[in-house]
């Protein structure tokens, strides 16, 4: 016979672990957006870090392939990211403006999520072309 008391504790301890402090984190920046409470601005950075080292473990238990070497590409890609992400940004910025675009609060969210993708995806798919070059290679000390 199955115990189901002991997967449902399971079930109860990784949810508990990943999702709580996050909820907690995103609750209390809207109390401190809100309310402007000045306890809250002392607490916030380390709630936050709390949750980046819950998601980070969350993260290390997936089994899915898939996702492990999407990780793994954006970890090999991160020096890349870190120099040109604000270029892409920039250039997605410049595009959401130039088509006026933002309009609403949820036309906001959603240029802000193209503009911070274009941001990652923009020098990740640079890094594949500089590991394809040499000289690049050499410049950004990249291994073939």
């Amino acid at each position: 016979m199955y115990d189901y008391k002991e997967y449902f504790n399971t079930i109860i301890n990784r949810f508990s672990r990943s999702f709580i402090p996050l909820i907690f984190f995103i609750v209390l920046e809207y109390i401190y957006l809100l309310k402007g409470c000045n306890m809250l601005e002392c607490l916030l950075p380390f709630v936050g870090i709390i949750v980046t080292m819950q998601l980070a473990n969350s993260l290390t238990n997936i089994n899915s392939t898939k996702i492990k070497n999407m990780l793994f590409q954006v970890a090999s890609s991160s020096y890349i990211i870190y120099l040109f992400h604000t270029t892409f940004e920039g250039f997605a910025k410049s595009i959401v403006i130039k088509c006026g675009l933002i309009s609403n609060d949820l036309s906001f969210v959603v240029c802000a999520f193209f503009i911070i993708s274009l941001g990652i995806i923009g020098p990740i798919c640079l890094n594949q072309i500089f590991k394809k070059v040499q000289y690049t290679r050499f410049l950004f000390g990249l291994k073939p």
